[in-house]
């Protein structure tokens, strides 16, 4: 698969030596991100880099966690970390306790999903010549600067998955945060191949959670001028 290189080569390129790849963010199951993450650290093992995982939300079920030592990477956790009421705990536990278990560890990439002030504390263990990447996803056209101000004395990168939200980006950060747009990696195993055609009826179903993050409803908005 062409773009699993694609992300191996963009979060792996820069550590030519130890390849210590840092990843963090919530696993709640098996979603569409999880299954992302899942693949990302199949092929960055595959690509010899160590990768080691920090999360303080797993969920049981989620496939990255049953399939850790199997990859296999490092996977560092909490006691609360099953139980999402327990965040706060969970978070205090990782400021705690994390700089303990990653002990003296400095990581050539620190790849986040989770763009909050807890990604400054994660960038303590990144090597002083390392990057932090971060990726962006949900709603295109959700607003670029509401993560801005929460990260932007770490971030060296950002990945979102469209060109329409690097546009977005790039306009609200001007100068200060190389943006790539590169598709998130999902389970396709035999897609089927495009056909071009005339279309008189189009009939579309939405299947995922019926939240303003997943952009469906954009579909509505553009339905009017899809001409069919």
């Amino acid at each position: 698969m062409c773009e699993k290189v694609r992300v191996a080569i963009t979060i792996a390129s820069s550590v030519s030596t130890a390849k210590r790849v840092l990843i963090t963010a919530r696993l709640d199951g098996a979603g569409g991100v999880e299954t992302h993450l899942l693949n990302l650290c199949r092929v960055l093992v595959e690509h010899g880099a160590e990768v080691t995982f920090v999360t303080r939300v797993a969920r049981p079920e989620t496939p990255l966690v049953q399939l850790a030592h199997e990859i296999p990477i490092r996977l560092i956790t909490t006691p609360f970390a099953r139980d999402l009421r327990l965040f706060r705990p969970s978070t205090a536990w990782a400021l705690l306790v994390w700089p303990i278990l990653l002990g003296c560890r400095r990581f050539d990439v620190l790849y986040t999903i989770d763009i909050s002030p807890f990604t400054r504390f994660l960038a303590r263990f990144v090597k002083p010549s390392g990057h932090v990447i971060a990726g962006r996803v949900g709603e295109p056209l959700r607003d670029p600067n509401e993560l801005y101000p929460k990260a932007k004395d770490v971030l060296d990168g950002l990945i979102v998955e469209t060109p329409m939200q690097a546009e977005a980006f790039r306009a609200a950060l001007p100068g200060h945060i190389p943006v790539a747009a590169i598709p998130h990696l999902g389970q396709y195993f035999h897609p089927p191949p495009r056909v071009s055609r005339q279309i008189d009826e189009l009939r579309v179903a939405y299947l995922g959670r019926h939240d303003r993050a997943k952009g469906v409803y954009r579909l509505l908005q553009i339905w009017r001028d899809l001409d069919i």
